[in-house]
């Protein structure tokens, strides 16, 4: 029970005097706690003062206990006794006004200094740690987030340095000499790929090509359009194969795989094991080429896009139990693409020539993206396996709008995002397609959006047992 006699807003001088006797014990007794280094049990006998006796005196000891306790840190502080240090300071209730802001003005001064000197001496680990952090410490300057996203670039922490750059390009600073614009540019386009991100890897690809038309650049949109394409086989493959080695899953890939149409720039479809030596081919076995060991450690999530040194290969990876499953093309082209890509570089400013690049890597490619996601859904299918363990996957994907499952009754089994109304199929149309006994495509309007559905049939040993659909969209 506190004693009343020593509150300070008691009437009359004895109360005044009561309340600062008692104060000046405890800062007496705080005092011995701080020559002993215990700044913990120095607050705690400050704060008891203050609960009691709520002076000037006993918040500017306070202050001055917390000042002593940061400055035992010494320049080397951890990250773990700056949170620590920051929680009490948060938690305190009886600071002078403004003191929270001081020391949140020291530590981000400090915190600076320390990002700035792990940078600079290339200890890009330390940076990422302090920048990871204390995120709302770390944003004083731009050239502080340069350094942060830099380090985190580093150390393939793709989504801190994503993120950073980002934030770069969008309250970019003229009054700083880190980098270009364009460097940014191209270290976040290629963050972007990294992390399948393609959508946004296309668009940062056409900003760069805008200021300069360069081959190189508009290059890289091809790619990020092919790899936004591409990539559901890699997602989805990865829900089928995480943990199966054989069975009637992997045969009937295995099997089907050869049957799909790819665009050329599509080499090969296969697994290796984690020590890199092949494993299973489903597609396209003499053009498989490894990428390196040292290559595939900078791989990260589900699913990550790995570019070779000279930038002509990529391969979509994704582990899996046995290895990783990957995804292998190129940046090899057509004649009707290199007249789209010559147009386009003579008119780079010109909407609709982007516009012409992307529709044609997307026709070219979403017959084989379809037949391969209705084969992988088809597998899981015919192997008695839950096919609505596919669904988060698909919903995942900006590409993919829907899928269903026929059997050989034309009814659908199973299916996602699909309603057979909301689609304008005829009645002979629906009838033709689901009892297709070859590849169809074709394309669809869902709800007044145009899509293309392919139609890919299911053989079970041989004999027709259905089709998959699925609805895929060409907005970019």
């Amino acid at each position: 029970m506190v004693d009343a006699t020593l509150r300070p807003d008691l009437d009359g001088p004895t109360a005044s005097v009561v309340c600062e006797d008692f104060a000046g014990r405890q800062i007496n007794l705080a005092n011995r706690q701080i020559r002993a280094n215990n700044f913990s049990a120095a607050l705690r006998v400050l704060q008891t003062a203050a609960e009691n006796c709520d002076i000037p005196r006993v918040r500017n000891k306070i202050e001055d206990t917390l000042s002593r306790w940061y400055r035992s840190f010494g320049s080397r502080a951890s990250t773990g006794q700056i949170s620590q240090f920051l929680r009490v300071v948060e938690n305190q209730s009886y600071l002078p006004d403004g003191a929270r802001t001081r020391f949140r003005s020291t530590i981000s001064g400090d915190l600076a200094s320390s990002v700035t000197s792990a940078f600079e001496n290339k200890n890009y680990r330390d940076a990422t740690v302090y920048c990871r952090n204390f995120p709302s410490l770390t944003k004083q300057s731009f050239t502080l987030y340069y350094y942060c996203g830099e380090a985190a670039r580093q150390v393939r922490a793709y989504g801190a340095a994503a993120s950073r750059y980002r934030w770069m390009l969008d309250n970019w600073s003229t009054d700083q000499n880190a980098l270009s614009w364009d460097t940014a540019a191209e270290r976040l386009t290629k963050l972007y790929l990294v992390q399948t991100n393609f959508e946004q890897a296309f668009s940062l690809s056409k900003r760069l090509a805008t200021r300069d038309a360069q081959p190189e650049t508009i290059m890289t949109a091809v790619m990020a359009a092919r790899g936004r394409m591409l990539e559901p086989i890699a997602r989805v493959g990865n829900q089928l194969l995480d943990g199966v080695t054989a069975g009637p899953a992997m045969s009937y890939a295995k099997t089907s795989f050869p049957r799909i149409r790819f665009p050329e720039y599509v080499e090969s479809i296969y697994t290796v094991t984690g020590a890199l030596s092949a494993d299973v081919a489903f597609y396209g076995a003499d053009d498989a080429r490894l990428p390196s060991s040292s290559l595939v450690e900078t791989a990260s999530g589900t699913v990550s896009l790995l570019s070779s040194d000279d930038g002509k290969r990529a391969w979509l990876i994704s582990p899996i139990d046995t290895g990783y499953l990957l995804v292998q093309y190129d940046r090899a082209t057509v004649p009707e693409e290199n007249v789209i890509l010559e147009s386009l570089l003579s008119n780079i400013q010109d909407e609709s020539e982007w516009q012409a690049l992307y529709d044609y890597e997307f026709r070219s490619a979403y017959p084989g993206t379809g037949s391969s996601v209705a084969t992988l859904l088809g597998a899981a299918y015919l192997a008695g396996d839950n096919v609505e363990a596919f669904n988060n996957v698909i919903d995942g994907l900006s590409v993919i709008e829907y899928y269903a499952v026929q059997n050989q009754s034309g009814e659908v089994i199973t299916s996602r995002s699909f309603e057979r109304g909301q689609i304008d199929y005829t009645d002979s149309e629906w009838s033709k397609t689901s009892k297709t006994p070859a590849l169809y495509h074709h394309q669809v309007t869902q709800n007044g959006t145009p899509l293309r559905e392919v139609v890919w049939p299911l053989y079970d040993d041989k004999q027709w047992s259905g089709v998959v659909r699925v609805g895929i969209t060409s907005e970019n």
